[in-house]
């Protein structure tokens, strides 16, 4: 399930970097099109170097609703953002029943702790900020904008 993976690297950009007096320090959301799925994120980078953010992605036709909590620590690399995601989860509602065993099957304990680990071995991702509450990240070749929340 595509979308599956999609929604872990969303969450990799979505977990920042940290650093007090850091830009991205800070409630961020995002609302776009990402590969054919609705999306609406929500992610917290703290100062102190922690995450912790929500994704849902509505899939296309009547496929359901992916959301993944995630949390985790983050850093700068210059414009790029790096990510270690220490927590992972995902809940899928409305999906049809043909869908449920291959969700099941990669929702088990060991299937997310592979997604973390694959997530994490992921390169920094490039930040190119529009202002100080606006910036854009390039994910799965789509570009999304952030946008401070408040």
């Amino acid at each position: 399930m595509r979308q599956f993976a999609l929604a872990g690297l969303l969450g990799l950009v979505l977990v920042g970097c940290g650093q007090k007096g850091d830009p991205l320090v800070g409630t961020w959301i995002s609302d776009g099109d990402l590969g054919g799925a609705k999306l609406n994120a929500e992610s917290t980078y703290n100062a102190d170097g922690t995450y912790s953010g929500v994704v849902t992605m509505t899939l296309p036709g009547k496929a359901g609703k992916l959301t993944t909590t995630q949390a985790g620590k983050w850093k700068r690399e210059g414009e790029k953002l790096k990510v270690t995601l220490e927590s992972y989860d995902v809940k899928a509602t409305d999906i049809p029943a043909a869908y449920k065993p291959m969700f099941d099957q990669q929702n088990t304990p060991e299937a997310r702790k592979k997604m973390m680990d694959e997530a994490n071995t992921q390169p920094a991702t490039e930040l190119k900020w529009t202002n100080d509450n606006e910036f854009t990240a390039a994910i799965q070749g789509q570009t999304l904008t952030f946008k401070r929340k408040g």
